[in-house]
């Protein structure tokens, strides 16, 4: 694996980067539509028992390593009760975690990130002084 080797590794994707493909790079699951505490509920299992797909690229050993993550799929990140940053996707979250939060706050101890959510930010980024890029758009053919 190349982060065993102290490579930097990144997931770039024009689905959700908790979709089953890209999600193989760095998550453990039994059912792969599982991205989301509340997408394990569904299926009737205990999202206590079993991290959702977007829980273990956030916190997982593996997902939590990676440098450079773009794709869709921001409702998977993000508490029911939150409201995204163009003001019309509430989250999909029931265990209250926001784990757009939980990125910045962890990548702010290792070093400079970025968190960004549309092109025009995303081309004002500084890659030099760039550690971590956070990029989950709405896109990514979301579906619930």
């Amino acid at each position: 694996m190349p982060q065993d080797a102290g490579r930097s590794t990144g997931i770039v994707t024009t689905t959700r980067v908790t979709h089953a493909s890209p999600a193989g790079n760095y998550a453990h699951t039994a059912e792969r539509h599982w991205e989301s505490d509340n997408d394990v509920e569904d299926y009737n299992a205990d999202p206590d028992a079993c991290d959702d797909i977007a829980e273990q690229l956030v916190l997982g050993n593996t997902g939590s390593k990676i440098k450079v993550i773009m794709g869709g799929g921001r409702k998977k990140f993000l508490p029911k009760d939150a409201i995204d940053p163009e003001g019309e996707t509430s989250g999909r979250r029931k265990d209250d975690k926001n784990l757009i939060d939980t990125w910045i706050n962890q990548k702010n101890l290792l070093g400079t990130n970025s968190y960004v959510w549309n092109r025009d930010q995303l081309f004002t980024v500084d890659t030099a002084n760039t550690d971590y890029l956070l990029d989950v758009d709405n896109g990514g053919l979301e579906t619930s």
